[in-house]
Formats: structure tokens, sequence, C-alpha cells
């Protein structure tokens, strides 16, 4: 968009021909047919697959009494062979195979599922989710495939909360919290540091955009939740919390990330919002709050607006 208007701005006073900004929009704006075909084949692709895996849960959902158990167990098997044999016979682009490759992993998970039902192992254990990360873990190194990364770091969140729920009785859930957003601010600093060593975008921008809202959450869940049951681990959830804050306020201002700067204020209005809640409880002190989200909010806006405009001048 910027492009295009800068395009535009150029023509209004130059004496750019028609000809010339037809072309200019077609070479910087405007995406050729190919990139088009390429997209919808991948996109509908994605979407058949989706569609295909949620036909395959809800298929054993509905049908789970009449089956016998060698065949729902055998029916997964068959699908996992069959996905694997086009993945390693067929000359389909890198894409597509890594697209396949992250649906035979979600399968693995429906395969543990449905095993630990039959024979009742149960499908909520920590140590299903720890299997179910640890087979598919030689799968997303060599994809080296976003979707499957996230699919990993989302198993990996779900075994650290479930282990510590159902094997530590009595732990403090601050902690829980901050192992969780230390674990994915490790992931984050490693993503952000990487495209920065290897200065070129090898881990794409929505992959960090959605670790570091998985991050913020995290930490502004613990903020609130300790603020509201204290435990002896919330100074330290805080502390580290307020360090990671200003460490990504800092980042995103000398890099000119704007994501980090509003995600981190929003996360913090919150905080803030509960804080105050926290003090009193009456109607006065609502309103009040309300008053503060809406005015911090339109601020933080209004920022990052004037930032993005002084960024493109």
């Amino acid at each position: 968009m910027s492009e295009r208007n800068d395009i535009y701005l150029l023509r209004q006073y130059s004496n750019w021909s028609e000809q010339g900004i037809d072309q200019a929009l077609k070479e910087s704006v405007y995406r050729p047919f190919v990139s088009w075909a390429f997209f919808l084949r991948i996109f509908f692709l994605s979407i058949g697959v989706s569609f295909v895996a949620l036909a395959i849960v809800f298929f054993f959902a509905y049908n789970w009494a009449s089956l016998h158990k060698f065949i729902k167990i055998g029916i997964i098997e068959s699908l996992l062979l069959l996905i694997c044999g086009l993945i390693v016979f067929t000359k389909w682009n890198d894409v597509v195979k890594n697209i396949l490759l992250t649906s035979i992993s979600l399968l693995v998970g429906v395969l543990f599922g449905v095993f630990g039902q039959i024979y009742q192992t149960g499908a909520d254990a920590y140590d299903f989710f720890i299997g179910w990360t640890i087979c598919i873990s030689i799968w997303v190194v060599i994809s080296n495939f976003s979707a499957l990364w996230l699919l990993y770091i989302g198993l990996i969140n779900t075994s650290i909360y479930l282990f510590f729920e159902q094997t530590q009785n009595g732990i403090s859930d601050n902690l829980i919290f901050l192992f969780i957003f230390l674990f994915n601010l490790i992931v984050l600093s490693f993503s952000i540091s990487y495209n920065e060593y290897k200065k070129n975008l090898i881990i794409p921008n929505w992959f960090i955009y959605v670790v570091g809202s998985v991050a913020l959450c995290f930490s502004t869940l613990g903020m609130v939740f300790g603020m509201f049951t204290p435990g002896k681990y919330f100074t330290l959830l805080a502390l580290v919390t307020f360090l990671s804050y200003l460490g990504g306020m800092i980042y995103g201002v000398l890099k000119n990330q704007r994501f980090f700067i509003a995600a981190i204020a929003y996360s913090f209005i919150i905080i803030s919002s509960a804080f105050f809640i926290k003090q009193s409880d009456d109607a006065l002190m609502f309103l009040f709050v309300t008053v503060y989200i809406v005015f911090t909010v339109w601020i933080v806006t209004h920022l990052i607006l004037f930032g993005n405009r002084i960024s493109k001048s």
C-alpha cells in the first residue's frame, strides 16, 4: 500500500508518463498471475488438508461406539502410511510436502488419543503430549516448516503446563506461568536473533508475532492471576515481566517494530487495570478503569500512528 501511495505521490509532482506509472505498478504493487496461481494452489491445498483432518476427527467422534478398536487404529495408521508414501514417492514441491507432513503430525496425536481412549491410558495426561512431541521432533527439524514449528511449540507449552499441574502437587500457579512465559520468550529471542544474524528473512514475521503474542498472553494472565491469588513466586514473575517488557520496548523503538510496542503497551494496560480493580471493586473504580482503558488505548494508538508517519517521512 505504501509503494502505491508513493507512486501516486510522485505522479502528482512529476511528469511521469502513464505508461511508466502502469509499468511501476505492475512491477512493485500488482502481483503477477503466476504468484496468484501459486498462492491459490497452496491456499486450497491447505484448506483441503485441514478439512480432511477435521473430517477424520469428526468421523471418529460420531462413530466411536460402533467401530471396533482395531478398525479405529487401523484407519489412522493407513492414513499415516498413505501420506508418508505421498511425501516420499512423489515429486511435489517442498511446500506441499511440508503441509502433508504437518497433517501426519496431527494424525500422530489423533492416533495416540485413540490408543489412550481404547486402552484407558488417558488422552489428557502430560506424557501423552510429551510422547506426541517427541515422535514428531525429527519431522519438525527436517522440514523446518513454520506451521509445523508452531504446532511443536504449542505441544511443548501444553506438556509444560500439564506436567506441573499433574505431577507437582501444590505448585504455585505463578511458577507455571513463569516457566511457560520464559520458554516462549526464549523461542521469541532465538527467532529474532536468528533473523538478525542471517540478515535475511529466514523465520517469517507472522511466526515471530504469534510466538510473541503467546508469550505476552501468559505474562499478562500470570500477572493478573497473581494479583488476585498472590503466591511466593509472584515477585519473581513481576520482575521477569518488567525486565522483558522493558527490553521489548527498547527493541521495538530501535528496530521500528510497532507490533512489539503495541502488544506490550496493551498488555501493560490490562495488567494496570487489574491492579486498579484489585484496590477497589466499587462502581466508581470500574468507571475509572473504563475511562483509563479508553484513554490509554487512544494514546497508544495515536503514538503508533505518529511513529508510522515519522518512519515514512
